[in-house]
């Protein structure tokens, strides 16, 4: 956002009659000082009801590595305003940790089932030799037309899947974290729209996806979490038609996985995400 633009948006919210009914930003951006001084006159106007945080099991996942200001988004207690936290999928273990981070006390909790009986869980085997082949060749035959994300491990497995699937006459496109902004939003965009069938990405996409015609969901290797393989796969079916979930899977890839989750700076992490 524009500087001009973000002060044109402060002034409109720090209005007693602000047209504004809901403010969206990142967690970096409310914990900067604009963005607190701007929630001051709000509670000062009595126009700041809450704070929510979507997507919160980004807290305990995210906080701890490339986006601290997870960590610190209890600092908004301060205004004295109700707090709420929604996510699709998060453990017990989880829970307590946006519990704890946010400084919740005592929180109510409404809790329901992640199972979703139109989606089709299963586990491929992964070919040692031409993984990336046999996937396209897979989905040719049985979901040829049809709009799927396949996940991957790498950024780079993103862009030579895409091409693998375009060079088969699959159209396809790519999504992950060191994408400008106008490529993501390019990509996304034309999967969204349907020029594109098949998004091939890393777990950075899908936060605040939503496409309801999505028959499958694959992920070519093992997803990083449970919590996140529910995130990703839940994304399939939304029309609520009968969808296909699928893990390739080879032993092998247990330690490719491990070394990606152990501890790393933000630079090594960039490559995954």
């Amino acid at each position: 956002m524009h500087p001009n633009e973000r002060e044109l948006v402060f002034r409109e919210l720090t209005k007693v009659d602000t047209k504004y009914k809901f403010f969206y930003a990142t967690p970096e951006f409310v914990l900067s000082y604009q963005a607190k001084v701007c929630f001051e006159a709000m509670v000062e106007n009595d126009t700041l009801r809450r704070f929510v945080v979507d997507e919160a099991h980004c807290v305990d996942t995210w906080g701890n590595s490339f986006r601290p200001a997870y960590n610190n988004l209890s600092e908004l207690k301060a205004f004295r305003k109700s707090f709420c936290a929604f996510t699709g999928t998060a453990t017990p273990r989880t829970q307590a940790q946006i519990v704890q981070k946010l400084g919740l006390m005592t929180p109510e909790i409404f809790q329901a089932s992640c199972n979703r009986e139109n989606l089709h869980f299963a586990v491929m085997k992964k070919g040692e030799k031409h993984p990336k082949e046999d996937l396209v060749e897979y989905i040719k035959v049985k979901h040829a037309k049809q709009c799927g994300i396949v996940y991957c491990f790498s950024t780079k497995d993103t862009v030579e899947l895409a091409y693998i699937f375009k060079s088969k006459g699959l159209p396809a496109t790519y999504y992950h974290g060191q994408l400008d902004h106008f490529e993501k939003k390019e990509n996304a965009k034309a999967w969204l729209e349907g020029k594109a069938l098949i998004m091939c990405a890393t777990s950075t996409f899908g936060m605040g996806i939503d496409k309801s015609d999505v028959w499958f969901v694959i992920h070519i290797t093992l997803p990083r979490s449970m919590e996140d393989y529910y995130q990703e796969a839940g994304r399939a079916g939304r029309d609520g038609n009968p969808s296909t979930c699928i893990i390739m899977f080879r032993f092998m890839d247990r330690n490719q996985l491990l070394r990606t989750i152990s501890p790393q700076t933000a630079d090594d992490k960039k490559d995954y995400l």
